[in-house]
């Protein structure tokens, strides 16, 4: 809602609209481009805060609080002039406005886990400085600010998710009872491989704030971190030979790159990269 409770911003096809709250006339487009949402008006409502891209962690139903990347942008309403705030690098969703109208607070993933960032914008929308870390370790899926900008309320959003295995019986069907937990850590695994030899399982784990490559040996033991950085990895599969391993990695717009590690995690190649 605007601040005057007359008008109504959404996010739909193609871009980003502003309706009359009574509900004649047609909606006016203020932003074009595509997966739009969670639009915010400024106090004053000169300008709207909003999203491009990421619409899955915030909405998705059974894919809520999928893995994505995001831009936050600012459209100012008298000229219509967009500017972006954050670069899509890293998940950045749900703007808040301080009172001030200068203010935004976001939630990120820049730093690994989701937190809360703030950044100052001058008179003409444009970001003043890197957005900067105001909190640590909340895991934070959306938040509300009070209408004087002293307080913060915000919803977690920590899911978890371990390998398991299970003998595959000579007949009928295998009861989960007899599944023998494998990882035990504070993380969500999408994915894992085993080697071709049966010595080793690779998996992708989030326990560091992004998702990277993690192996360990099958029979048991601790689990080793095979790629590190920015960006969240995803394994693939296992070389034939067991010296490398495949996988993909998220990057800005949401773009995948296949690439290939060594098992040691010395070397990184880039297989595939492109747009799509």
């Amino acid at each position: 809602w605007s601040p005057d409770g007359t008008r109504i911003a959404f996010g739909g096809s193609g871009g980003l609209y502003v309706a009359s709250a009574e509900g004649d006339g047609v909606p006016r487009v203020i932003a074009t481009g595509s997966e739009i949402h969670s639009p915010r008006w400024s106090p004053d409502g000169d300008k709207v805060g909003y999203v491009r891209g990421g619409s899955m962690f915030t909405f998705g139903e059974e894919s809520l609080g999928n893995v994505s990347t995001s831009t936050l942008a600012v459209v100012t309403l008298a000229n219509g002039r967009v500017t972006s705030i954050t670069g899509g690098g890293s998940l950045d969703t749900n703007p808040v406005w301080m009172p001030d109208n200068r203010t935004l607070l976001f939630i990120s993933s820049r730093g690994g886990g989701r937190d809360i960032y703030t950044v100052r914008l001058s008179a003409s929308g444009e970001p003043e400085h890197e957005p900067r870390r105001l909190t640590s370790g909340l895991n934070a899926h959306s938040i509300s600010i009070s209408a004087d900008g002293a307080l913060v309320a915000y919803a977690s959003y920590a899911p978890s998710a371990n390998i398991w295995s299970i003998g595959i019986p000579s007949e009928g069907v295998a009861s989960v009872a007899d599944a023998t937990q494998v990882t035990f850590g504070n993380e969500k695994i999408e994915k894992l491989a085993v080697s071709a030899d049966g010595q080793w399982l690779a998996y992708d784990s989030d326990r560091n704030g992004y998702a990277d490559i993690w192996k360990q040996p099958l029979a048991g033991g601790p689990a080793e971190q095979v790629t590190r950085g920015p960006n969240h990895k995803f394994v693939n599969d296992w070389s034939p030979d067991g010296r490398e391993i495949v996988f993909h990695s998220i990057r800005e717009g949401g773009h995948r790159d296949v690439l290939v590690v060594s098992a040691d995690g010395t070397r990184t190649e880039v297989v595939a990269s492109s747009g799509g």
